[in-house]
């Protein structure tokens, strides 16, 4: 029989105390699957053979080697979710897209009743392209001599952007400069009641518009009526708006 000196750390039966004990084992066996020989008290506490024997007190107990790996056991219960976490900042600002596609829009717009007068005057947006707004105004005439009750429909553009230039041929109107306070009627205004309507179109050609950034050109070729349609139809709106708006 071969003495080995061997290190041990066992839980003892019955015990959740961890003992770390230095002891004397006889072993029987090849080293693969070897029983170790101990002895042990009563408690449970362990304590090495003298000479091959166990103390007075104690009794032999023979130690196995270590068994294979039990089997995985099942995966436990999905924990609480956490607390979410605080936002993050805004990030950076993104790159300018491309620019669009030329378009072509297209509008008609009606206003049932007149304003009471210019300062009053009832409007309809037409179109926007850019940081430009086409307007349709409907008013009734109060000025000077005209206090007949005609009704005028006309058209109006404003730009957003400082420096934008608008040209139109039929107004005689060249703004180079073009601010964003200004506000100028484009094309001819008509006048007309509900028993001698009027209608015109884009007369003399279309109103040109560049913005200041150079990223939008349009123009616009404007049309109104007034009473349109009126014999027809009685209940016909006060003021109709139509055109074409083409744009890069």
């Amino acid at each position: 029989m071969k003495i080995h000196q061997k290190a041990f750390r066992i839980l003892a039966v019955g015990s959740l105390a961890a003992l770390s004990i230095t002891a004397v084992a006889a072993a029987s066996g090849s080293s693969s699957g070897a029983k170790y020989s101990i002895c042990s008290t009563v408690s449970h506490q362990l304590t090495a053979m003298v000479s091959g024997k166990c103390p007075s007190g104690t009794h032999k107990v023979t130690i196995g080697a270590r068994g294979p790996a039990g089997v995985q056991g099942a995966q436990g219960a999905q924990g609480v979710q956490g607390i979410q976490g605080v936002a993050g900042g805004v990030g950076p600002k993104g790159a300018t897209g491309a620019q669009g596609v030329p378009g072509t829009t297209f509008y008609h717009q009606t206003i049932a009743t007149a304003g009471v007068d210019l300062a009053h005057t009832n409007i309809v947006t037409l179109a926007t392209v850019g940081p430009f707004t086409v307007y349709g105004w409907c008013y009734l005439d109060t000025s000077g001599s005209s206090t007949n009750g005609n009704t005028i429909a006309q058209t109006e553009v404003t730009t957003s952007q400082d420096h934008s230039a608008l040209n139109d041929y039929d107004t005689s109107a060249n703004f180079p400069d073009w601010l964003a306070v200004n506000e100028y009627q484009i094309g001819y205004s008509v006048s007309g009641n509900n028993t001698a309507p009027a209608f015109t179109g884009a007369n003399d050609g279309s109103v040109g518009m560049a913005s200041a950034d150079g990223n939008t050109l349009v123009n616009v070729f404007p049309g109104e009526g007034v009473y349109t349609g009126v014999f027809a139809h009685p209940s016909a709106p006060a003021c109709t708006f139509f055109g074409t708006v083409t744009h890069s």
